[in-house]
């Protein structure tokens, strides 16, 4: 089942086109990357995929409304620095709409799977680095959604950390 599609997407920023007659389309369970260097629109493409901007031309399919449909994790680590983790995964359930019945028990399997256990009375902002990024993956992760977009994935991750996000589970569509 096709979960995103871009087709012929283009994208203009500050006056200089950045992406031109982007086409791809995502099956379910499939991974895929987009490699490039700096400024080559990567991150355009996230934002397009994840519906924070709209394309100047093509077009992009995805069978829900992105909000429900992905989880996304950027590359800038931008969570409550106050709130302990499980209060961060928390709110991002919440605010994706996961009904209470399930949030608690998502909770407790990301903190588990992620190694968030062990800091579960630290607040964010006093977690390593390594750690952080751990929540912040499990936030975009909280809600379950059929898509996962990770922006520079590994980048403060040490393999311990690469396997265990790795194997946790995502929704299967209907």
């Amino acid at each position: 089942m096709k979960v995103v599609q871009f087709d012929a997407v283009g994208k203009s920023r500050a006056g200089r086109l950045v992406l031109d007659a982007l086409s791809f389309e995502l099956e379910t369970s499939e991974i895929f990357g987009l490699i490039g260097p700096n400024g080559s629109g990567k991150s355009t493409a996230i934002s397009l995929l994840c519906g924070l901007l709209e394309p100047d031309s093509g077009t992009i399919r995805l069978p829900a409304p992105a909000a429900s449909l992905i989880g996304y994790c950027p590359q800038e680590l931008a969570l409550y620095r106050d709130l302990l983790p499980a209060e961060n995964l928390r709110f991002f359930a919440r605010l994706h709409g996961m009904p209470a019945r399930r949030r608690e028990a998502r909770i407790a399997e990301l903190m588990s799977s992620l190694g968030l256990d062990a800091h579960a009375g630290t607040p964010a902002g006093a977690l390593s680095g390594g750690s952080y990024r751990r929540m912040s993956i499990g936030c975009a992760l909280a809600h379950e959604p059929q898509v996962v977009v990770l922006d520079e994935p590994s980048a403060g991750l040490d393999l311990e950390a690469r396997r265990a996000v790795a194997t946790i589970e995502t929704a299967q569509p209907d």
